[in-house]
């Protein structure tokens, strides 16, 4: 039987992705591998994490109006398995408002 998720397991999660993450990446960072537990919901995040409810928000609006979270649901490559660290700092720097996700014409 797995052991249910924790917050503190969830930082470990994101200490072994990345182990120099500043305090606000590391608290997107957590933000981002919570939602794939409790889901991409501000009060569920907020009730796991107990981060800012304004980060929480502004966090969750960049990543809803960039593709990543979408409809309840969260698209990511870097919980498949063989990610690199790479997908996942991708994402986190849209979730920091560092970076826009941009279809490529055809």
């Amino acid at each position: 039987m797995s052991k249910p998720m924790t917050l503190r397991r969830v930082k470990n999660i994101v200490r072994r992705i990345d182990p120099e993450l500043a305090d606000d990446g590391f608290d997107i960072a957590t933000l981002m591998v919570a939602a794939l537990f409790v889901g991409p919901n501000q009060r569920r995040l907020y009730a796991f994490t107990g981060l800012p409810k304004d980060l929480i928000a502004d966090v969750g609006e960049r990543l809803r109006t960039n593709g990543i979270w979408v409809g309840g649901k969260i698209h990511c490559s870097w919980a498949d398995d063989g990610a690199t660290t790479t997908d996942f700092i991708l994402d986190l720097m849209v979730g920091q408002g560092l970076l826009a996700k941009t279809e490529v014409p055809r």
